[in-house]
C-alpha cells in the first residue's frame, strides 16, 4: 500500500500551538525547547544566561524541518485535525510514521483489531538526533503528595509520613501501587517483570447439612459471608484494562511511566515483545539519550514577578500564533526575522532582563 502520508502527527495542540507534542519532543535535539511546553525563555548552558528561546538559532532549523516537510509532502498538513484522525490514517496504511508511546502503541493496534482490522505490525524507532545530539529536556514532575497542616499533630504522624516514603519513593511501594500484592494480582515472569495474575476462582457454595434442631444449613457464619463477597468481588480476572482501585484497593494513575522508578518497574509499564518492540526500543534510547541539566530557578521580588507575570501571556500569544502561521503555511520562514522583531516587541527581552536579573538569587546545590 501506498501512503498518503510519510508522517502523520498527533497531539497537534495546545492553545495556537500545531505539532504541540511533536516540537516537544524534537526541541530538545535542536537545543531549544517547543511546543506545548511554553517557555518564553532558553538556558544557554555555556553563558549561564536565559535569552529568548524562539530567537535562538536551533529554534529557526526545527521549524525549517518541519516546514520543509510540509513542502515536500512528507508531513500531513491538517495539523488541526483530531487525535482519532491521525490514529485511524496511521491505522489504515495511510502513513508510516506518528507520534506515540509504548502503551499508547499497543492501545491502537487493539482498537485497530477489536474494529476488524487486519493484523497490524509496528514498531517504536527513537526520534531523529538533532544538530544539538539526541536529547532530552529535565523535569522536576514526579510523584509527590502534599499533607494537611493539621496531620502534624496526627498520633500517627511519623507513621504516615513512613508510609508515604515507602509508597511514593521505594521501589516495593511503587510496585504495590502499579501492580498489587505479589501471589493475588501479579506474578513474575521470566523477565523477573511483575505480570498480572488471575485471582482465585471463589471457592464452591458449602454442603446443606442439618443441624441439631433438623433444619438446613449450609453450615456459613457470618465471617465466611464476608470471605464469599470478597472473593466476588475478585471473580474478574486482572488485566492491564483493569482498574486496580475498585477492584482490590490499590492502584493509582499517577504513577504513570515517567514515574515508576527503577529500570525494572518501568519496564513491566511496557508492552511485552510479542506487542512491540517498546521494551527493547526503552533500553536502547536510554543508552544513548542526554538528560539536560537543570537549568537554574531564579527568585524575583514582588515587584519583578507581578511585572513578568503582566508580559508573559503576551509574549506567550505571540509565539504561538508565528508558530502556527508558519506551520500552517500562512506565513513563510523568509519572514522569520519579522516575527523574531514581534515577539520581543511582545516583551520578550524584559522578560529574560528580569529572569537574568534573579539568577544571582537563585539557589544553588
Amino acid at each position: 500500500q501506498i501512503v498518503r502520508f510519510p508522517v502523520v502527527e498527533r497531539w497537534n495542540s495546545y492553545g495556537a500551538v500545531p505539532l504541540g507534542g511533536t516540537l516537544a519532543a524534537v526541541a530538545p535535539s535542536f537545543g531549544v525547547h517547543g511546543g506545548w511546553h511554553r517557555e518564553v525563555q532558553h538556558f544557554d548552558l555555556e553563558s549561564g544566561r536565559f535569552a529568548v528561546n524562539v530567537a535562538e538559532p536551533g529554534y529557526r532549523e526545527m521549524m525549517g524541518l518541519f516546514t520543509g516537510w510540509l513542502a515536500e509532502g512528507l508531513l500531513d498538513p491538517d495539523l488541526t485535525a483530531p487525535d482519532e484522525v491521525a490514529i485511524e490514517a496511521f491505522l489504515a496504511g495511510d502513513s508510516a510514521m506518528i507520534l506515540t508511546t509504548g502503551d499508547e502503541l499497543a492501545r491502537m493496534l487493539e482498537l485497530s483489531a477489536a474494529a476488524g482490522g487486519p493484523p497490524l505490525a509496528a514498531e517504536m524507532i527513537a526520534l531523529p538526533a538533532g544538530p544539538a545530539g539526541y536529547r532530552v529536556m529535565p523535569g522536576q514532575i514526579g510523584p509527590g503528595f502534599v499533607l494537611n497542616a493539621a496531620v502534624r499533630n496526627h498520633p500517627n504522624f511519623v507513621a504516615i509520613l513512613q508510609f508515604l516514603d515507602w509508597l511514593y519513593f521505594s521501589e516495593e511501594g511503587l510496585r504495590f501501587a502499579l501492580w498489587g500484592v505479589e501471589g493475588r494480582t501479579f506474578e513474575f515472569d521470566a523477565e523477573h517483570l511483575p505480570t498480572y495474575l488471575a485471582p482465585a476462582a471463589p471457592s464452591p457454595p458449602p454442603v446443606e447439612t442439618e443441624d441439631d434442631d433438623g433444619e438446613a444449613s449450609d453450615g456459613a457464619d457470618e465471617g465466611q459471608a464476608d470471605d464469599e463477597a470478597n472473593r466476588e468481588a475478585a471473580a474478574e480476572p486482572a488485566s492491564p484494562t483493569a482498574i486496580l482501585q475498585q477492584r482490590y484497593g490499590f492502584g493509582d494513575s499517577t504513577f504513570s511511566q515517567s514515574q515508576g522508578g527503577t529500570r525494572d518497574n518501568v519496564l513491566s509499564l511496557l508492552p511485552p515483545a510479542e506487542v512491540n518492540n517498546a521494551r527493547a526500543w526503552y533500553l536502547a534510547a536510554t543508552s544513548r539519550v542526554t538528560a539536560l541539566p537543570l537549568p537554574p530557578n531564579p527568585l524575583l521580588d514582588e515587584e519583578a514577578q507581578a511585572e513578568f507575570d503582566a508580559l508573559v501571556h503576551a509574549v506567550q500569544d505571540a509565539i504561538e500564533q508565528g508558530v502556527a502561521a508558519l506551520l500552517l503555511q500562512v506565513t513563510p520562514l523568509s519572514e522569520w526575522n519579522e516575527w523574531i522583531a514581534e515577539v520581543r516587541g511582545a516583551g520578550a527581552d524584559r522578560l529574560v532582563a528580569l529572569l537574568n536579573g534573579g539568577l544571582s538569587q537563585a539557589p544553588t546545590g
